[in-house]
């Protein structure tokens, strides 16, 4: 068995800004997604 979904790859024109796009593959049926991620403010992180 293989698992579904894999391979994620960072396109790389969404290096910057508020927006993170990434290429996803599905693995039956075979199939390749761009999806986006909103970036938020989170401020520092601290140990």
């Amino acid at each position: 068995d293989y698992a579904q979904l894999y391979g994620s790859y960072f396109h790389p024109l969404s290096v910057s800004g508020e927006s993170l796009y990434f290429l996803m593959s599905m693995w039956m049926p075979y199939n390749v997604f761009l999806m986006k991620v909103e970036m938020a403010d989170m401020g520092k992180f601290q140990n």
